[in-house]
């Protein structure tokens, strides 16, 4: 049983797809407008990281990855975007007004926030005040307005606000998918594949010769891969629920060492509602393709550490 799984599971991830292009987003904001007087120092600082990302990853990041709250208080709408979001198939919320957003954020991680501008009792412009000026972890979480005005008064107060980009309504798939590709790829690249950070945080607790750092990589190395293998068969088996188990295990993991975008691609299984077999399989190869990713990032680190003198050769 175990070598027929290996063998399918190698055949499984070296079908992964890739593509060559690359891609270069900017944001709403143009340069005349990011200096503009009226806009806060507070709003410039949190949302200003979303304004060029240049894309090392070349290949297009799944829909599947993003996960989104919407706030728009007009039911006939709220229809149409849960049904595009449902074709789409990313992971999302809608709720009604700003004041629902704020408390849904406080209990659940989202990557991006879809806020009309004009919805009662808290607008999106109050909104995207109180989660900039805020000291939540969710305080420079991306922005984007829908509202029914090409004004560019309108627009301009968004970015006041502190939103990082606008969608026209009435609203077409063509034009919510190409927003929603265009975001993930950001979002994607702002995650590292491995944060340094938080192993120098680990360091601080080790001896000289960095004992428990080359423990802990030769556990990442060998036990992890072993948790995938696992998952990989529970999926090949369809028990999603065993299979969301194991993705919480594997995210306590990547978020202790900083393998972010392994943690993330967890994080997704784990709280995905309607998890079926084809989305775990797309989650899956994802997911792997990360923790080798990480894993190779962790070895050079160490490896680093010993040129360096830190660790005994």
């Amino acid at each position: 049983m175990f070598i027929k799984s290996r063998k399918k599971l190698v055949r499984f991830l070296t079908h992964r797809r890739t593509s060559d292009k690359e891609r270069v987003v900017l944001s709403l904001v143009s340069e005349k407008e990011s200096s503009s007087p009226n806009k806060s120092k507070n709003n410039a600082d949190v949302s200003g990281k979303w304004d060029v990302m240049s894309f090392q990853d070349v290949r297009e990041i799944d829909l599947s990855f993003l996960k989104v709250l919407v706030a728009e208080d007009n039911m006939i709408n709220q229809s149409v975007l849960a049904m595009m979001f449902e074709k789409m198939g990313l992971q999302y919320k809608i709720v009604s007004h700003g004041g629902e957003v704020l408390e849904t954020l406080l209990n659940e991680r989202y990557d991006l926030v879809l806020a009309d501008c004009y919805m009662a009792p808290m607008n999106g412009f109050e909104l995207a005040r109180k989660i900039r000026a805020s000291n939540e972890s969710f305080c420079d979480i991306p922005l984007l307005a829908f509202t029914a005005s090409s004004n560019c008064n309108d627009h301009q107060r968004c970015i006041e606000a502190g939103m990082n980009d606008v969608i026209l309504k009435p609203i077409t798939y063509e034009q919510l998918e190409q927003k929603m590709r265009e975001w993930t790829q950001r979002i994607f690249e702002s995650l590292p594949v491995l944060d340094e950070s938080s192993i120098d945080k680990i360091r601080l607790f080790d001896d000289h010769e960095q004992s428990l750092v080359k423990s802990l990589l030769q556990i990442y190395s060998e036990n992890t891969s072993e948790e995938l293998r696992q998952m990989y068969c529970l999926i090949e088996e369809n028990r999603m629920d065993e299979a969301k188990k194991k993705a919480h295990k594997l995210k306590s993991s990547a978020a202790q060492l900083g393998a972010l975008r392994f943690e993330k691609y967890c994080d997704l299984m784990e709280y995905d509602p309607r998890l079926t077999q084809k989305r775990a399989e797309v989650l899956y190869q994802e997911m792997y393709s990360e923790y080798e990713k990480s894993r190779a990032k962790f070895k050079h680190y160490c490896q680093s550490l010993e040129q360096s003198s830190y660790v005994s050769v």
